[in-house]
Protein backbone atom coordinates (compact mmCIF):
# COMPACT_ATOMS: atom_id res chain seq x y z
CA UNK A 1 0.00 0.00 0.00
CA UNK A 2 0.89 3.35 -0.90
CA UNK A 3 1.93 6.18 1.66
CA UNK A 4 -0.01 9.26 1.11
CA UNK A 5 0.76 13.08 2.38
CA UNK A 6 -3.32 12.98 2.90
CA UNK A 7 -2.69 9.45 4.94
CA UNK A 8 0.37 10.87 7.23
CA UNK A 9 -2.03 13.96 7.88
CA UNK A 10 -4.92 11.61 8.92
CA UNK A 11 -2.88 9.41 11.33
CA UNK A 12 -0.54 12.06 12.69
CA UNK A 13 -2.39 13.46 15.58
CA UNK A 14 -3.23 9.58 16.64
CA UNK A 15 1.25 8.44 16.49
CA UNK A 16 1.63 12.09 18.32
CA UNK A 17 -1.24 11.11 21.17
CA UNK A 18 0.34 7.43 21.04
CA UNK A 19 3.95 8.28 21.02
CA UNK A 20 4.67 11.93 21.59
CA UNK A 21 6.83 14.65 20.33
CA UNK A 22 9.79 12.47 20.77
CA UNK A 23 12.25 10.66 18.23
CA UNK A 24 12.26 7.29 18.09
CA UNK A 25 15.28 7.03 16.02
CA UNK A 26 17.63 9.67 18.60
CA UNK A 27 15.43 9.88 21.72
CA UNK A 28 15.46 13.69 21.33
CA UNK A 29 12.25 15.72 21.81
CA UNK A 30 11.09 17.15 18.40
CA UNK A 31 10.58 20.79 18.46
CA UNK A 32 7.39 21.60 16.52
CA UNK A 33 5.71 20.05 13.30
CA UNK A 34 8.25 21.40 10.54
CA UNK A 35 10.54 18.70 12.10
CA UNK A 36 7.98 16.12 12.72
CA UNK A 37 7.65 12.68 10.22
CA UNK A 38 5.69 9.50 10.95
CA UNK A 39 8.62 6.64 10.68
CA UNK A 40 7.71 2.96 9.80
CA UNK A 41 8.74 0.15 12.12
CA UNK A 42 9.15 -1.89 9.62
CA UNK A 43 10.14 -0.17 6.95
CA UNK A 44 7.64 -0.55 3.90
CA UNK A 45 9.61 -1.82 1.42
CA UNK A 46 10.59 -4.38 4.16
CA UNK A 47 6.55 -5.41 4.00
CA UNK A 48 5.87 -3.00 6.89
CA UNK A 49 2.34 -1.86 7.38
CA UNK A 50 1.08 1.84 7.47
CA UNK A 51 -1.07 0.75 10.35
CA UNK A 52 -0.68 2.40 13.69
CA UNK A 53 1.32 -0.53 15.14
CA UNK A 54 3.87 0.43 13.11
CA UNK A 55 4.24 4.09 13.41
CA UNK A 56 6.42 6.26 15.16
CA UNK A 57 7.22 9.60 15.96
CA UNK A 58 10.84 11.23 14.25
CA UNK A 59 12.76 13.75 13.19
CA UNK A 60 12.51 14.57 9.60
CA UNK A 61 16.25 13.81 9.12
CA UNK A 62 16.28 10.97 11.32
CA UNK A 63 13.54 9.46 9.09
CA UNK A 64 15.34 10.84 6.21
CA UNK A 65 18.69 9.15 6.73
CA UNK A 66 17.25 6.03 8.12
CA UNK A 67 15.89 5.13 4.33
CA UNK A 68 14.49 1.54 4.88
CA UNK A 69 16.84 -0.01 7.59
CA UNK A 70 15.84 -2.31 10.07
CA UNK A 71 16.10 0.19 13.48
CA UNK A 72 19.35 -1.90 14.32
CA UNK A 73 20.95 -1.27 11.12
CA UNK A 74 20.45 2.14 11.71
CA UNK A 75 21.78 2.83 14.97
CA UNK A 76 24.57 0.98 14.18
CA UNK A 77 25.68 3.44 11.66
CA UNK A 78 28.93 5.49 12.15
CA UNK A 79 27.76 7.98 15.19
CA UNK A 80 28.89 10.86 13.50
CA UNK A 81 26.92 10.48 10.58
CA UNK A 82 23.95 10.06 12.56
CA UNK A 83 24.62 13.11 14.25
CA UNK A 84 25.04 14.82 11.19
CA UNK A 85 21.68 14.09 10.31
CA UNK A 86 20.21 14.75 13.36
CA UNK A 87 22.15 18.39 12.90
CA UNK A 88 19.85 19.37 9.93
CA UNK A 89 16.77 18.83 12.33
CA UNK A 90 18.32 21.11 14.40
Amino acid sequence: MSWTTAQAKRLRPMVIAQWGMHCHLCGKSIAGLEDYSIDHVVPRAQGGSNELSNLRSSHRACNYSRQDRSIEEYQSLNTDQVNWFIGLAA
